[in-house]
């Protein structure tokens, strides 16, 4: 049967409506998703991405857009199931392969994300986030000169990666090539004064070369940069200890505990600066912390038992170096405290009695 000139416009006129329906359906969906994004909404946002399926069941960019929501929400396992998605939709995107290897990082990953990287420059190889975050995950796997080679790339793609400098001079000084390290690390402050880790980065390069004044400057510009960095506050705090500078010293370990009431590690090492100011009390109370916290921390319970022996409470310090040598049997600094604990108690109680 053959279609009258009428009956062809009136169904190519059927299908533009169909067609124009469609994109302005998918078009609204997308649009109220923003709307969602703007709120802070994800998951809101995340149903409203769903929708296009209803419609448009293989779209790769929709997975996109909710693998984003995904990473939004710090849910980095949704966001590596929706990247798969997309790429399962279209593997010649090299977006849905780096964003994936990201989302691997999260998860620690590393392998997986080395993987998703060498994929994303396989297909783009002018990719130099992609060459700086292999880096990173080289630089994780203790693959240094691996990461060195890809901070490397990333710089000949984009000479302005002040990140790239700062990771590279982190991964030179592991290796003990200090000199380059510390140009690298110049370079990328001089070229982004206010990202915080390369000032961590030199400072740790300056204090392995004991120039602990000069590593203080810069963890304290690292401080200045971002207060809630919390690293610097607890390094710049053992370089003082260095320099024997006690009192200060100890304000970096007050702040570090601030910011992590649950680093066991924190406050023994607070304790033990205030040992050495003879806050012996203060000294015991920030060991009893890090013990409620981990019960298996030797350094608290020899530290403490330290403490007590110089209160003399000795039956309390015994009881502290017999725990310390119970979780570390090979503490020989524990083992004989303990023996002169033990005899200097029997010594004054045989004095006491006379």
């Amino acid at each position: 049967m053959k279609w009258s000139f009428n009956k062809i416009v009136s169904f190519l006129l059927l299908i533009i409506a169909f067609s124009n329906s469609y994109c302005q359906t998918i078009d609204e969906y997308n649009e109220r998703a923003k709307e969602k994004v703007v709120q802070k909404d994800y998951l809101g946002a995340i149903e409203e991405f769903k929708k296009i399926f209803t419609i448009a069941p293989k779209n790769s960019y929709t997975y996109l857009d909710i693998g984003m929501m995904r990473t939004y929400m710090n849910d980095a396992a949704g966001a590596v199931e929706a990247f798969t998605s997309a790429i399962e939709i279209d593997s010649t995107n090299p977006d849905y392969f780096y964003l994936r290897g990201l989302s691997k990082n999260k998860l620690n990953d590393l392998p997986g994300a080395i993987a998703d990287y060498n994929k994303t420059l396989e297909i783009e190889p002018v990719n130099a986030d992609a060459h700086f975050y292999r880096g990173t995950a080289k630089a994780a796997l203790h693959d240094l000169k691996g990461a060195i080679t890809d901070y490397t790339l990333a710089i000949a793609l984009f000479p302005r990666h002040s990140e790239a400098y700062g990771n590279r001079g982190w991964a030179e000084a592991q290796l003990n090539n200090y000199d380059s390290a510390m140009a690298d690390c110049n370079k990328g402050i001089k070229l982004n004064p206010g990202y915080v880790n390369t000032y961590y980065f030199r400072g740790w390069i300056k204090a392995e070369q004991h120039d602990f004044k000069g590593a203080i400057k810069d963890y304290a510009k690292a401080i200045e940069i971002d207060p809630l960095y919390e690293n610097e506050y607890f390094l710049k705090g053992k370089l003082n200890h260095n320099l024997k500078q006690y009192k200060p010293s100890l304000k970096k370990y007050n702040r570090k505990t601030v910011f992590n009431a649950a680093n066991d590690s924190a406050y023994c090492k607070r304790g033990i600066l205030k040992s050495y100011l003879r806050y012996y009390k203060w000294a015991i109370a920030d060991y009893n912390k890090a013990i409620a916290i981990n019960p298996k921390n030797v350094l608290a319970f020899y530290r403490r038992g330290f403490a007590k022996g110089k209160l003399q409470h000795y039956t309390g310090a015994i009881a502290d170096y017999t725990k310390a040598i119970e979780l570390d049997p090979k503490n020989e600094n524990a083992i004989k405290n303990l023996q002169m604990l033990k005899q200097q108690a029997s010594i004054e109680k045989k004095t006491i009695k006379k």
